[in-house]
């Protein structure tokens, strides 16, 4: 869904992430606080975005992320800083994951979202990115 292009400003991002990024125009919310959960010693985030032009025009994202992929794809490890390996079965509202440590296969079609939420494999953070649904 994402790819880094430049692999050490990965630190503006988690910050954004972290503080919950509330990015605000015209009075409309573009970006909710995000949920965390944990799994093992993994903390889990989810960040819903409800606006993806705002996100594709603000600098950090779009100086590091691919917003054409067309499914959503998570990253396999930090050394290649892309997001680019489709996701098995990903819901229809999911963006992409992002893992800040550890390796996982690099394959298409090959990890459900739980099966990644357990595997983790040495990452501390993993970050899910989830486009808002009205309900």
């Amino acid at each position: 869904m994402f790819e880094f292009k430049k692999p050490l400003q990965i630190f503006k991002i988690g910050f954004l992430i972290l503080l919950g990024l509330f990015i605000f125009n015209s009075s409309d919310l573009i970006a909710v606080l995000p949920e965390a959960e944990f799994v093992g010693n993994m903390r889990i985030v989810n960040s819903t975005v409800t606006d993806m032009g705002v996100l594709e025009k603000h600098a950090s994202f779009s100086e590091y992320f691919d917003f054409k992929q067309p499914n959503a794809c998570y990253n396999g490890n930090l050394g290649e800083f892309g997001i680019m390996w489709k996701i098995k079965n990903a819901p229809h509202n999911l963006l992409g994951v992002f893992f800040d440590d550890g390796t996982r296969i690099d394959e298409d079609d090959r990890f459900t979202l739980e099966e990644l939420k357990q595997m983790g494999n040495g990452a501390q953070n993993m970050y899910i990115f989830w486009q808002y649904q009205q309900k």
